[in-house]
C-alpha cells in the first residue's frame, strides 16, 4: 500500500504518465487526503485557533504535494473546485509562489 509520498514506489508512480485505473484511484485517494487534511488547519486558522506559522507550515507542504508532479497538479486543477473558495485561494497562491521560486516546476 502506498502511504507516503517519500516512499521510491510512490515517487515513480507520480513521475509515470500512463497510470492504470486502479494507480489513478490510488493517486485521487491520496491527494484527496492531503487536502482534506489541509482543509481542518485552514478552518482552524481562519477561526484564530491556528497560528501564522502552523498555517504556513501545512500550507507549505500542501503547495509541495500538489506540485511534485503533474499528476498531483492536474488532480488538483481537476478537482479543486470541491473546496472553499478561500482555501483554494490560499493554495494556489502558494503553488505560485513555489513555481516562481523554482524555475521549471509543475
Amino acid at each position: 500500500m502506498l502511504t507516503s509520498t517519500s516512499s521510491p514506489t510512490w515517487s515513480l508512480l507520480q513521475e509515470r504518465t500512463d497510470v492504470s485505473p486502479t494507480e489513478q484511484a490510488i493517486l485521487l485517494a491520496h491527494m484527496s487526503g492531503v487536502l482534506k487534511n489541509g482543509d481542518a488547519p485552514f478552518y482552524q486558522y481562519q477561526q484564530g485557533l491556528l497560528d501564522i506559522s502552523r498555517w504556513d507550515s501545512a500550507i507549505t507542504m500542501i503547495a509541495g504535494v500538489i506540485s511534485e508532479s503533474e499528476i498531483n497538479s492536474s488532480i488538483w486543477a481537476k478537482y479543486q473546485h470541491r473546496y472553499q473558495p478561500e482555501y483554494r485561494l490560499q493554495i494556489n497562491n502558494r503553488i505560485a509562489e513555489r513555481n516562481a521560486a523554482t524555475p521549471g516546476a509543475v
